[in-house]
């Protein structure tokens, strides 16, 4: 599923999104799972299994670059949020 700006925006919006955008989401679009940082449109990072992706995103929440990883279903809920 491709999903456009405003349908990760809104996404963002339904997760709780912050106003320091130190979150990092898990979501699929087009077939991959993507790492995509609060505020941005674009993924930081692609792959081909949700649990590639969730195994990086929580790399930034052990680092200190992420304060919360928010994991979304593959119809855009979310499913868990891992907080740093």
């Amino acid at each position: 599923m491709e999903r456009n700006t405003a349908e990760i925006a809104a996404m963002f919006r339904k997760a709780g999104a912050s106003p320091d955008k130190n979150n990092v989401h898990v979501l699929i679009s087009n077939g991959h799972w993507k790492l995509v940082k609060e505020g941005n449109n674009r993924a930081t990072a692609i792959f081909n299994s949700k649990e590639e992706a969730v195994t990086e995103a929580k790399k930034y929440g052990k680092a200190g670059t992420a304060k919360a990883v928010i994991i979304h279903t593959a119809d855009g809920e979310v499913e868990k949020r891992l907080q740093y």
